[in-house]
């Protein structure tokens, strides 16, 4: 295991680019679209009986785009992650685009859908670092997806996707710095709603009779964010999950390394105090 993270290292640290490499034109049709690579390291302490908790992830991706004429396109998407001993993870996404006029776009494929666009990109940082309530979305899935643009402010995403074997409808409603997501899926409904302001970042889930997820960063002056989160099961009847932070970004002088140093509190269950960095390209 070492010895491929070694190898996934050097191949990205070897491209010359700033944090995040982006838009590397490969051919006349074929453009990189993201590279990632990142390290997340987290130290916990219950403050209980002083136990030690360790986690350390290496996250890693690519995603391509191949034009096949002007409205026709391929995209997919790698991603691998390797967290302390465990069976590495991995992520995939293979789609055809079609651009049916300037505002309305088609696709298929393996893809994210409508509600998963409200989930950070496995090609991004903010994928292996996502809060609790983010990670209560749901991933990828084989389906359709249509985009229309009504307006630069107003955009409405509806798709058809498998929820192995259930075929369930996605909306997605994009207005400013709002965006609310779901889907129905037979007897189960979810919701998600993401506010993204340069003071304010919260994601909302709500599961109907069995969860409702909440994470709000609140961004300061000089790169500080104070996170709050807390997810209340409708089943228990009590709030079972709750976290307290501060990060500090950073970025380095060569523009390179970009990441935050953090510090958290769980006070429902674990009473853990936890200190994270996490750096990346």
């Amino acid at each position: 295991m070492i010895n491929r993270i070694f190898v996934i290292s050097s191949l990205f640290i070897s491209i010359n680019c700033n944090a995040q490499i982006t838009d590397i034109k490969l051919s006349d049709d074929v453009k990189l679209d993201r590279v990632y690579l990142g390290l997340v390291s987290n130290t916990s302490v219950n403050t209980t009986d002083f136990e030690r908790e360790n986690n350390v992830s290496l996250q890693a991706g690519l995603m391509l785009t191949y034009s096949l004429s002007k409205r026709l396109k391929l995209r997919s998407f790698g991603v691998i992650k390797y967290e302390n001993d465990e069976q590495a993870q991995a992520f995939t996404s293979y789609e055809v685009i079609y651009d049916i006029s300037d505002n309305i776009n088609w696709h298929f494929g393996a893809v994210s859908t409508p509600t998963t666009e409200l989930r950070p990109n496995p090609t991004t940082w903010k994928s292996q670092t996502e809060t609790n309530a983010q990670s209560k979305i749901i991933g990828g899935r084989i389906g359709t997806k249509v985009n229309f643009e009504l307006s630069p402010n107003l955009k409405i995403l509806y798709g058809f996707f498998n929820h192995n074997g259930i075929w369930a409808n996605h909306l997605k409603l994009n207005y400013k710095f709002i965006k609310i997501a779901g889907f129905i899926e037979k007897n189960t409904t979810f919701l998600v709603l993401d506010i993204n302001t340069k003071r304010i970042n919260s994601t909302i889930t709500f599961e109907p009779n069995y969860q409702f997820s909440k994470s709000i960063f609140i961004n300061f002056n000089r790169g500080f964010s104070f996170l709050l989160e807390s997810e209340y099961s409708m089943i228990k009847e009590k709030i079972n999950y709750g976290n307290i932070g501060l990060r500090k970004y950073f970025l380095s002088s060569n523009k390179r390394l970009k990441g935050f140093l953090s510090i958290g509190y769980n006070p429902i269950g674990t009473n853990q105090v936890t200190g994270s960095f996490a750096i990346h390209i």
